[in-house]
């Protein structure tokens, strides 16, 4: 057992073994402890309408507007958790706690980008959401669908454990083979065998399309569907229209690419698809998500090793999650989106705010959501804003409250049980490496103060008393007591690792309990979904699809084509959807397909402004990819 893994400070990434604590998982953030957390645009002391006040102003002003927000409803104040307090531990619990204290289902996260739609199908289909973990180090062929893991990672709740040493390892050991599908022939530290270009947003087709072969062509282990899957026929059904003919052309690939993937898929002993960032940002994600969790049932890769499934952290917060269900939780003014987990979608922040239903919102980062001009009007049209950040941004310019935060390397924190697929039982840890920059504060020491001067509210809504006791609980003990009595507890007991508990990233099978002890193959809201959809249509004035989830340089907005295109390399253009309309530079790429363009909406929040607030109707993903779109020469 060891509390000296150390992880990378600004994704969250696992690292090495090692005394080092500098070490960090990627170039950005090693110059950027290397220059040091000190900066021009850092901000020194708190602000109540411009006005530099002491902490204990600004905190009397901020219990004054929340409580005056809460006589509105307790819903009416928000309180938006961004990537970057994902990645610190505190952070996460606090806000997670701060939202429970003041009876509060308006929290709103990230979690809609990747992992919503497969804990939304988890739920259904096993009985709870749970994170199903890809067993990359032990897959014979391993499908890498979505963005580049090199610049993304591998997911907000799978964070990188050194999968590219990982996966090379097994390449030497047992020949494992890898697939990329994307909607561009990205680079990667990881060598594969085969490289397929498929349209923006059409993975969740690329998906059914397989499902559709392995149901028709009888490539299924019949002795696990028989004793842990419920439902075959039924999804035969669902699935029908679906031929391989059909999503092939809507991904704008030939039949024999999903064909030929598909087979040498199934035909593998321990088969895995993994979605990488950006996969399912886009319509029908949850019925993508369906097939990616079927696809692994059927193959005898769902909830044991070598597939997808399910491993306990070194502290399992599971029980207290599992309470937190969506299907009784309170629905949201948005789309009928039930909450995932007690949190609310950052996809539907901005149709809250303009509904009235927010009046106080609280933000610990600055919102990636579709159609960001609207965003900040509407920001500047809040009773209160309050921004907690390190530096100046554009959101600070015009908050009503502004208060100082510090940065990663001027704290200590825990992974917890966010990381939950390290190989040994741990607590990863990481202390300051920086004094705290003049009268900054963690977000988490904001939170819990603050808490500290409201009052706790009782709504019996979602979240349930059991756990609105827990969380009081360890509101009252601090979070760091909590984790200490927990950890000085694991130790005096000398704890069996190699019992019943995880040991190596494993557990006993029977661990998982869903409903009659079997996957539900077709849960009655997806068999709602089928019945809603729609094949997508040509749109002969944006003949393109758009894929903004990548990443690209900083240095102005690319507008990234195929040379099919017409246009000449390096021209300047307009990229146009729908929604709205960006200038940038051409740049022309045969590792797109001919039918794409891409325009990173993470580098230039002027992308956003191009994207839908609608979103998948189940999850809340955003619909960041696959937007139709057009360019023009200027």
């Amino acid at each position: 057992m060891s509390s000296s893994i150390v992880f990378c400070r600004v994704c969250g990434s696992s690292l090495p073994l090692t005394s080092d604590s500098t070490v960090f998982c990627c170039d950005v953030a090693t110059k950027a402890f290397q220059e040091g957390p000190v900066s021009e645009s850092r901000i020194r002391k708190p602000r109540v309408q411009g006005q530099d006040v002491s902490w204990d102003d600004a905190f009397k002003t901020m219990t004054k507007q929340i409580e005056q927000s809460r006589k509105t409803a307790l819903n009416a104040v928000g309180l938006y958790t961004g990537r970057q307090s994902f990645w610190r531990g505190f952070d996460w619990m606090e806000s997670l706690l701060f939202s429970t204290h003041i009876g509060s289902t308006s929290w709103f996260t990230d979690l809609c980008l990747d992992d919503a739609s497969r804990l939304l199908v988890t739920e259904w289909m096993v009985g709870h959401a749970t994170p199903l973990l890809s067993d990359l180090g032990r897959a014979h062929n391993i499908i890498i669908l979505g963005d580049n893991p090199d610049e993304h990672g591998w997911g907000m709740l799978q964070p990188d454990h050194q999968y590219h040493q990982e996966i090379k390892h097994s390449q030497q050991t047992k020949h494992t083979k890898v697939t990329f599908v994307s909607a561009n022939a990205f680079e990667s530290k990881i060598s594969a065998q085969k490289r397929l270009v498929i349209r923006p947003g059409t993975e969740p087709f690329f998906l059914l399309g397989m499902l559709r072969l392995v149901l028709n062509n009888g490539w299924y282990d019949k002795q696990y569907v028989e004793k842990y899957t419920l439902g075959l026929e039924k999804i035969k059904q669902l699935i029908a229209p679906f031929t391989v003919s059909r999503c092939a052309e809507l991904c704008g690939i030939k039949d024999a690419d999903i064909s030929g993937i598909t087979l040498k898929w199934v035909r593998s002993a321990m088969s895995l698809i993994h979605l990488t960032p950006g996969a399912l940002r886009c319509e029908h994600s949850t019925l993508g998500a369906w097939a990616w969790m079927c696809l692994h049932a059927l193959s005898a890769n769902a909830l044991r090793p070598g597939g997808i499934y399910e491993a306990m952290g070194a502290m399992d917060l599971l029980p207290v999650l599992v309470g937190l269900r969506s299907d009784n939780a309170p629905k949201s003014q948005v789309g009928g989106q039930a909450l995932l987990l007690g949190q609310n979608m950052s996809s539907h922040l901005l149709l809250e705010i303009e509904r009235g239903n927010i009046e106080t919102l609280i933000l610990l980062d600055t919102p990636k959501i579709s159609q960001y001009d609207r965003f900040q009007k509407a920001f500047n049209a809040l009773s209160c804003s309050i921004v907690i950040s390190d530096v100046e941004n554009e959101l600070t310019k015009s908050a009503t409250i502004v208060l100082p935060r510090s940065t990663p390397w001027e704290e200590s924190d825990i992974l917890l049980h966010r990381n939950n697929q390290f190989s040994t039982q741990c607590l990863p840890t990481s202390t300051a490496l920086h004094p705290q920059f003049d009268e900054a504060k963690s977000a988490r020491d904001i939170l819990n103060t603050l808490s500290s001067t409201l009052s706790f509210k009782w709504t019996g809504s979602d979240i349930g008393l059991t756990n609105r006791l827990l969380a009081k609980q360890i509101e009252r003990g601090g979070q760091e007591k909590w984790i200490d009595r927990a950890w000085g507890l694991i130790n005096e007991h000398d704890v069996d690792w190699n019992g019943s508990l995880n040991y190596q990233g494993e557990h006993d099978r029977a661990l998982w309990r869903p409903s009659q002890d079997k996957i539900q193959l077709a849960p009655p809201e997806i068999e709602e979904l089928f019945r809603h959809l729609q094949f997508p249509k040509k749109d002969t004035d944006f003949p393109y699809s758009l894929h903004s989830s990548h990443t690209a340089s900083n240095e102005g907005i690319l507008i990234t084509a195929h040379p099919d295109c017409g246009f000449q390399h390096g021209a300047s253009m307009r990229l146009r959807t729908r929604f709205g309309s960006v200038e940038g530079t051409l740049v022309l790429s045969e590792q797109i397909h001919p039918n794409s363009i891409l325009c990173s909406a993470h580098t230039h929040s002027k992308v956003l402004n191009l994207l839908p607030t609608n979103t998948d109707l189940a999850s809340g993903a955003p619909v960041w990819n696959g937007v139709s779109c057009q360019i023009e020469s200027i």
